[in-house]
């Protein structure tokens, strides 16, 4: 009897009693075994961090039985990496708040890849002649995690209620846009193989309902404090 496995990872190791489950690549099988109930681990291998696996029960008596073991489906529900991704959302915020609240310093975007941070920050800042800007927290719908392999990508999508706003004033008068964040948004992580990490590559609003939410990661920052920046330039230009 065999196993057979469908994953969208390179390359998947099954062990049973402490050892490994010989792997014919020809015929894509795990075997040979004697029909019964087997103990598995699995690990996952490819260009991100995957949990090893533990499959419990598994039986083969009649037939060969398949396992599944997609990245999204192991890493998506592993509750130590769900709390990891949402304490990187939230360091991530903390460093948008941070790029925003220092003059457009795009040093301060760490976790971010360099196509969402863009190019134009200095074409905007000569207009700009304060910003203030306030972060609280995030909340997580760890239900919401999908991780999609795309090419070689690794990308990864969660909804997220983000506390953050603030205000921008600038030389146009009459126009002074919000900075926030209002409500629940969908943020996309890609990975990133030369950081080993997840980085942000777009934000963008979302129609989900934060209050339909059962399984979520909450982090409050309750002494936060807005930060402020004056465009020295921009004001030395007025006069």
């Amino acid at each position: 009897m065999y196993f057979t496995v469908t994953t969208d990872a390179k390359q998947v190791s099954l062990t049973t009693f402490g050892e490994t489950i010989s792997y014919n690549k020809k015929k894509d099988l795990y075997g040979p075994l004697m029909p019964g109930t087997y103990n598995i681990k699995a690990s996952v291998s490819d260009t991100i961090d995957v949990p090893i696996v533990s499959l419990n029960e598994q039986s083969i008596y009649h037939e060969n039985k398949n396992l599944n073991l997609n990245v999204d489906d192991i890493m998506s529900k592993d509750k130590k990496f769900q709390k990891e991704i949402s304490q990187l959302a939230d360091q991530s915020m903390i460093e948008y708040q941070q790029f925003w609240g220092t003059g457009m310093d795009r040093n301060k975007l760490v976790h971010f890849t360099d196509s969402y941070k863009g190019s134009d920050s200095e074409s905007i800042k000569e207009y700009i002649s304060k910003i203030r800007i306030l972060y609280k927290g995030i909340q997580v719908n760890k239900d919401s995690l999908e991780i999609d392999k795309k090419l070689d990508d690794w990308i990864l999508t969660l909804d997220a209620d983000i506390q953050m706003d603030g205000q921008m004033d600038t030389i146009v008068e009459g126009y002074s846009p919000k900075l926030q964040f209002n409500g629940v948004c969908k943020i996309t992580f890609k990975y990133d193989q030369q950081k080993k990490s997840w980085l942000i590559n777009g934000i963008e609003n979302s129609f989900s309902d934060a209050g339909d939410w059962d399984n979520i990661e909450k982090i409050e920052h309750k002494n936060a404090k807005a930060l402020e920046w004056t465009n020295k330039k921009s004001a030395e230009s007025e006069l």
